[in-house]
Order: structure tokens, then C-alpha cells, then sequence
């Protein structure tokens, strides 16, 4: 009775254990503590099925193989990981103590324990953690996915390692593994999937100890972060952890917030964003200044164009927090691509015919758009005309200007206008310009003129010879007349 009380009891807590660690996050803390309460039940039913055992058979029962591990000696095993990991001060602290438990208690002569830094197949970046250094950083090194324990467990997010070993423990953080334990071959023997049920365990509450330490209280203010109609990202000013983000990010980014809060940016987005935000993160941290950014950021959809701007916040003497406003400039710098495309093409249109185009007001004070031709035309530099754009009228000859007001009141009045004046243009001399112009309102009230200018000062020029040669010919025809009246009256 007690044997299959202690072996219901242990196989509950290794259940309790699975389902905090698959199950949602609300009742994790809840079966954690169920499974550790079991394996403390399940080890006195143990004790007590021991004893009798022992009474029955006179102190002689029967004996386990030597190097063989049973049930009963692998729930012994549980209770102590469970007493190492509650005994510890931190995650790190935690791996560890079930590395050294481990190692104690299996026969192992090796354990190491690996940071995950990231995953990028076919290869996983870790970095060895030293015992005894609270984020001691030992060396830095890859491995393949497809090889050894250690790749399997990072590729399948499970134990792995069969018989005597060598075994390698993920501890995960919503699926992604964050740390793992490598465990050399052992001396004691135990079936495997025995022992993966012992590290299961193990696993699930260095999960439980990992989120407690990477989700610190929620500070005041935070869900007015989480609803900030922005993409904003909140990052550890001192180890690059990710701590919150906005609704507006995950939305316009497709993340997940439980997915990411407590990775490192890179773990996070990837070594090719930080790669570009990590020196802007540095810059803002030191001058306590705003550093905006914006780079190009290739995905499986295409290159996009994101603009970052970074901002450091103090949170206490013991550090600090980066603030990161992101958006996604893709189509606005596309369309700013073909409008500069557009741009350019009128400008070439607008340089190849002979009339000067121009887009203004009514009152010339400014010119969304004029052609370079034009201060040619007109005989003043571009520096005075870009400084103050009424300057465009300084060589028009002063008996022409109230022909510039009458255009501009039909301008105000939306009619067309056509009107020309005469310039003295400083090495061509007087000259004739016509201007020819049809205004548009806006949308926002404004009126927008569009218009051309052309020199007419060859073609007044004709005019005004025709004009001296008809009169020459009409007095001419009159002095002739009047010869011949002259004539007629002597005769």
C-alpha cells in the first residue's frame, strides 16, 4: 500500500511540474507548488514503505544493484534539487546549485552551465556562466544544433541524452530556451526516461525562479505605457533586457509581449538589430540626450525602413531604464522616394522647354517650385530669391509695377492672368517678360499659383517694328496725297 502510495505521489508532483511548465501562467506558481508539496509526501511514504520493508524481511531486503538507481533513490534526488534550488539566492545561483546537486548525487565528473545569447541556426551562441560571480561571463562559444546533447536540447527545447550520458537540461522562457545545464556521463545507472523525469522537474522550477527574477513588480504608470498610442520598447539601461512594450508595438510589429520581456535585444529582435541600435542605446545612456536613428532592416518581407528614437530614464541610484520609440517609415520613405522621383522628373521637364515654370502664392513670398531658367530670366541671383522671394521683382521697371498688382488681385480672385512688364536686366538690357498664370485652391484654405514666364522681347521687338513700318507707310500714303492734292490745285 505504501509503495503505491509514495510511486502515485511522485508521479502527481512530476505531472503538477509538467502542467506548470506547459500550462498558463497564472497557475504555475500554484503547481509548482503542488509538485514540490507531493515529492515531500511522496519521500515519507518512501521512508515509511522502507522501514516496513526492512521490518518484514528482518533487515534484509532486497537490495538494489550496485550503480543502479530506483524510483526510491531518484525521489530522494528530486527532494534535494528542490532544497538546493529553494536555498538559492538568484537564477544563476539556482543552475548552479542543481548543476552541483546533480553532479553529487548521479556520479558525474563534469557540469557546465551556458547563458543562451541567441539561436541562429544551424548554430546556438552561448557563453559559460562561473560559479560564485553574479553575471560572470565565462567564454563565449557556438555550437552546432544537429550535434551532441546540448544542440538537440537547444533545437528541441527538451532534455536530451540517453543511458549513462552525457545529458543536457534547457530552462525556458516561453519557449525559448534562456540557459542549459550540460551534465557528463553519470556512474550511477537509472532508466532514461526516469532520469528526464528528474531533470523535468528540476527544470520547471529554475523557469519559475528565471521569470520571478527577469519580471521585477510592475512599476506605477505601466499600463499607461502598455497604452501609449505609440511603438515604444522599455529595455534594462544595464544589462539590455527587455522589460515592456507598448499594445501599439506589438501590433505594429506582430511581437508578443510574454515572448519577450526579460530577453536581451538581441535574444530578442536579433544580432542584426542590435548590432545597429546597441552604439544609439550607448549614446543616449552617456549624454542623457534623446539619439534618433533610422537604418534599413532586411525581413522575409522585404527590406523595411525603421526610424528609432532613444531616450535614457533614470530609476534609482542602482540604474537606469532606455526608453526606444520605434516606427515603420517603409511607406512614408517610399512615397518620399518617388515624390523626389517625381521631383526631379519636373525639373528636367522644366528645363528643357524655354518658358521659366514656377509654383507660388499670389503674393510671391514663397515658391514651392521654380526652375533654375527663371533667375536667369528675371536677372537676379538664386541666393537673393531663396532669402527673400519678392526680390524676383527688383529689375522690372517701376512704370510696369501696377501691372504686378493687377495680377495679383486676379490671382486673389482665382481669375487667370496674363501680363507683361519690362525688366533692365543687368547685361542684357531692357527686356520684355510676359507671365502667364492659373490659380488653384487648397484644401486647407491656401490658393496655389501655377505659372510660367517667357522672355517676349523678341517678339515686341517685331511688333514694334511692324508698328514703325505702318506707321512710316501710312505717312508715306499721306505725304503722297497730299502732293497730289498739291498738284491738282496748281494744274
Amino acid at each position: 500500500m505504501l509503495s503505491f502510495l509514495y510511486r502515485t505521489l511522485f508521479w502527481l508532483a512530476a505531472a503538477a511540474a509538467g502542467l506548470a511548465l506547459l500550462g498558463p501562467d497564472r497557475f504555475a506558481t500554484v503547481l509548482t507548488a503542488v509538485a514540490g508539496v507531493g515529492l515531500l509526501l511522496s519521500y515519507g511514504a518512501w521512508r515509511l514503505a522502507l522501514a516496513s520493508d526492512r521490518k518484514a524481511a528482518h533487515g534484509d531486503a532486497d537490495a538494489v544493484e550496485p550503480g543502479q538507481l530506483d524510483e526510491l533513490a531518484l525521489l530522494e534526488i528530486a527532494t534535494r534539487l528542490s532544497q538546493a534550488i529553494a536555498g538559492s539566492r538568484g537564477f544563476e545561483a539556482a543552475l548552479h546549485a542543481v548543476a552541483g546537486t546533480l553532479r553529487a548525487e548521479l556520479g558525474s565528473r563534469e557540469t557546465t552551465v551556458h547563458r543562451v545569447l541567441a539561436i541562429e541556426p544551424p548554430l546556438a551562441h552561448l557563453a559559460t556562466l562561473v560559479e560564485g560571480q553574479a553575471g560572470g561571463i565565462g567564454v563565449e562559444h557556438r555550437v552546432r544544433l544537429e550535434r551532441s546533447p546540448l544542440g538537440e536540447a537547444l533545437r528541441e527545447r527538451r532534455v536530451a541524452g540517453a543511458g549513462l550520458g552525457p545529458f543536457a537540461i534547457p530552462v525556458l522562457r516561453a519557449e525559448t530556451p534562456v540557459a542549459v545545464i550540460e551534465l557528463g556521463p553519470v556512474a550511477l545507472q537509472a532508466p532514461t526516461e526516469a532520469l528526464k523525469s528528474l531533470f523535468d522537474l528540476a527544470r520547471t522550477q529554475l523557469a519559475q525562479i528565471e521569470r520571478a527574477a527577469v519580471e521585477p513588480p510592475r512599476p506605477a504608470g505601466d499600463e499607461l505605457l502598455r497604452s501609449l498610442p505609440a511603438s515604444v520598447i522599455v529595455t534594462d539601461a544595464a544589462d539590455g533586457r527587455v522589460l515592456e512594450l507598448s499594445r501599439q508595438a506589438e501590433r505594429e510589429f506582430g511581437l508578443q509581449r510574454e515572448t519577450l520581456v526579460g530577453l536581451t535585444v538581441a535574444q530578442a529582435f536579433g544580432h542584426a538589430v542590435d548590432a545597429r541600435v546597441a552604439p544609439a542605446l550607448a549614446q543616449a545612456a552617456a549624454s542623457g540626450l534623446p539619439v534618433s536613428q533610422e537604418f534599413e532592416l532586411p525581413t522575409p518581407q522585404g527590406t523595411r525602413v525603421i526610424s528609432t528614437v532613444h531616450a535614457a530614464l533614470k530609476a534609482g541610484q542602482a540604474g537606469g531604464l532606455m526608453v526606444t520609440v520605434v516606427r515603420d517609415m517603409t511607406d512614408e520613405w517610399q512615397r518620399r522616394r518617388e515624390l523626389l522621383e517625381s521631383q526631379a522628373r519636373a525639373r528636367e521637364f522644366a528645363e528643357t522647354v524655354d518658358d521659366s515654370l514656377f509654383v507660388s502664392n499670389p503674393d510671391r513670398s514663397e515658391f514651392r517650385f521654380i526652375a533654375n531658367s527663371a533667375f536667369d530670366t528675371w536677372g537676379v541671383p538664386r541666393e537673393l530669391v531663396e532669402g527673400q522671394p519678392g526680390r524676383i521683382f527688383d529689375n522690372v521697371v517701376e512704370e510696369d509695377r501696377p501691372l504686378l498688382e493687377s495680377r495679383r488681385q486676379a490671382e486673389l480672385r482665382q481669375e487667370s492672368a496674363d501680363v507683361s512688364v519690362r525688366i533692365h536686366h543687368p547685361s542684357r538690357g531692357l527686356r520684355w517678360l510676359r507671365t502667364r498664370t492659373r490659380t488653384k485652391p487648397m484644401p486647407d484654405g491656401s490658393l496655389r499659383v501655377y505659372g510660367m514666364v517667357t522672355d517676349v522681347t523678341a517678339e515686341r521687338q517685331r511688333e514694334l517694328d511692324l508698328e514703325r513700318a505702318r506707321d512710316e507707310a501710312q505717312a508715306a500714303s499721306q505725304a503722297k496725297s497730299q502732293f497730289m492734292a498739291n498738284m491738282s490745285h496748281e494744274i
